[in-house]
């Protein structure tokens, strides 16, 4: 103990407890900065912006008819950002690229009640 700072010295072990609470309280301030659940009828999807990172959004799909050659559309609904709304700051281009994103997967996904 020799080579530590004196105030430390003297600071009080940390319990088990006190840790845990402390983790306790960060994974509550954290949640916070989630999406709210997506509504019925919806699927969520997250896409990666180049810029910004993950965005959760909230889309409505429908399958297309293979035989006739329709593509699986995906329509956005809503984007967050860290938690807060952000589909009005998209650009048309962006929307697109997550539209498109969400369209890949998987059919029974895309028709989710």
């Amino acid at each position: 103990m020799q080579n530590v700072h004196p105030i430390f010295q003297t600071a009080p072990p940390a319990s088990a407890k006190r840790w845990q609470a402390m983790c306790i309280q960060m994974r509550t301030e954290l949640l916070q900065y989630d999406a709210p659940r997506c509504p019925r009828g919806q699927f969520e999807h997250v896409y990666k912006h180049p810029e910004l990172g993950p965005l959760v959004c909230h889309l409505e799909g429908e399958g297309g008819d293979k035989e006739y050659g329709w593509p699986d559309i995906a329509t956005l609904h809503e984007a967050y950002w860290r938690g807060g709304r952000f589909t009005d700051r998209l650009t048309s281009d962006e929307i697109e690229a997550i539209e498109i994103a969400a369209a890949h997967q998987p059919v029974e996904q895309l028709e989710e009640v």
